[in-house]
């Protein structure tokens, strides 16, 4: 019996040994982002429940004129030190890196060799984009980005993306695990077969943040990074309005960890109480501490708008004021800012055109689970007309586009606007189509736009002049 029991405890020794020999093993990069010394760095992840020490890691760069991690010079090579907590990343960065990635980086790098280094600074590269680099512990390969043995390097396409190890940011996929030696299977060719995302370039706001380490995923919500310095590290985005706690909840795989959401004032709040943005979700350990705070912020149906006047949006209504009298849809809505998450759309009244607004009109701000409603009020109707005649062109109206046509080649803008009338009580104005030439002539594609006094309407006429005339022709007016 005694003879078991020692045979079970060595057994239990010896799998624990390899548990913690595999959990030293397991550190692999999460993002990188290369090819421009200003934008710069690494990013390693820890997906195991253990505290790594990461002696015995180390980063090693094959520069283009070498062949193979065993002929890189050593002062490519940067040896990590320290440890690193469970579920969370260790961030080493160029020290001219934009500020948000040096507000979380773990260490800095120092790109110019001929600069003294800092005694918290170190030297390496990978700052052109056809660098491979790995990432190994205890002299194994764990990690690799790039081939080290091809020659010549050129930068790689990642997921599909050309050249995206230069300057392009690329994210590990939040299901990867473990790192890779196989550099063409962890690239992959197109975005499904890729363990990387590439998601753009020199994209600064994923560095600090594993989508895995937070210990919570969601299909339907947005996981966002903050940074470093803001109150929470992360925030919760595309809450639909009237959501519940308990309906926030069944929204999140949480990996087992306990949850809660507490109000502004830090009381928690009952499952089937509204979210309100302001709120916070604590993840806790199993202990019961914070191991991850989040912000949550509801979609907003506030709009905004530098042109017209916006109202009572704390009451059950808004007001939108200063509208022009029959403004098209389109150029309303250019006018206007809303948040995130929400839709629009305008709402006509009763026997008015669509497409064209006036007072009465809704804009109605929704999601998938209520809606806000702004009654529009436009400056009335145009006190004059904003017809044109003339004696000279020929102007059609009443299409989906006016217009004047007629006009002689080379005329001059203000021997132009001598030959048409705008309606009583209105004045026009010509304005250059794009890639007009310096001189003062109207060329097809140029506008002229009649506008009331009181500025309650305004009309946009196209121009069209006809083709050169032949050398040596006179030109003249019939």
């Amino acid at each position: 019996m005694k003879q078991s029991i020692l045979l079970l405890g060595i057994v239990n020794i010896l799998f624990l040994n390899i548990q913690k020999a595999d959990a030293q093993g397991s550190l692999f990069i999460s993002e990188y982002c290369g090819g421009n010394p200003n934008y710069a760095w690494l990013e390693f992840y820890n997906p195991t429940s253990e505290t790594l020490n990461l002696e015995g890691y180390k980063i090693i760069t094959v520069p283009q004129w070498v062949t193979g991690f065993a002929n890189a010079s050593p002062a490519y090579t940067f040896n990590l030190s320290g440890t690193l907590a469970p579920k969370t990343v260790y961030v080493i960065a160029n020290n001219t890196c934009p500020q948000e990635v040096l507000n979380i980086a773990d260490t800095l790098l120092i790109w110019n060799e001929k600069v003294e280094p800092e005694p918290w600074q170190h030297i390496a590269r990978f700052y052109n984009g056809d660098e491979s680099i790995g990432l190994f512990y205890n002299d194994t390969p764990v990690d690799i980005i790039g081939d080290p043995n091809a020659s010549p390097r050129v930068a790689w396409d990642v997921a599909g993306v050309t050249a995206a190890t230069n300057q392009y940011t690329l994210l590990r996929k939040p299901g990867i695990t473990n790192g890779n030696e196989d550099w063409d299977g962890s690239r992959g060719t197109d975005a499904d077969n890729s363990e990387w995302i590439v998601a753009g370039y020199r994209v600064t706001g994923y560095a600090g943040f594993y989508p895995g380490k937070a210990e919570i995923t969601s299909d339907i919500y947005s996981i966002i990074p903050y940074s470093e310095k803001l109150v929470y590290k992360y925030r919760i985005e595309k809450i639909t309005s009237k959501t519940t706690v308990a309906e926030l909840f069944a929204g999140f795989f949480f990996s087992g960890l306990n949850h809660k959401v507490l109000n502004s004032e830090g009381s928690e709040r009952e499952e089937n109480s509204y979210i309100e943005t302001g709120d916070r979700l604590d993840v806790l350990t199993s202990g019961g501490s914070v191991y991850r705070s989040f912000g949550l912020v509801l979609n907003s149906f506030e709009v905004n708008s530098t042109e017209y006047l916006i109202s009572g949006f704390d009451s059950d209504t808004g007001k939108i004021e200063g509208v022009p009298w029959n403004t098209p849809d389109t150029d309303f809505f250019q006018e206007l800012e809303r948040g995130p998450y929400v839709n629009w759309e305008v709402l006509h009244v009763k026997d008015h055109p669509d497409g064209l607004i006036t007072t009465g009109d809704l804009l109605e701000v929704y999601d998938s689970r209520d809606t806000f409603i702004y009654i529009i009020h436009t400056l009335g109707e145009p006190s004059h007309s904003t017809g044109l005649t003339s004696t000279t062109y020929h102007v059609s109206t009443g299409h989906d586009i006016d217009t004047v046509t007629g006009i002689l080649f080379r005329t001059d803008t203000v021997e132009f606007k001598s030959r048409v009338v705008p309606s009583a009580g209105a004045s026009c104005f010509v304005k250059y189509g794009k890639d007009h030439p310096p001189a003062n002539e109207i060329i097809s594609g140029d506008s002229l736009y009649v506008v009331v006094e009181d500025k309650t309407s305004i009309k946009k006429y196209v121009l069209n002049v006809n083709l050169a005339p032949p050398n040596n022709t006179p030109r003249s007016f019939t």
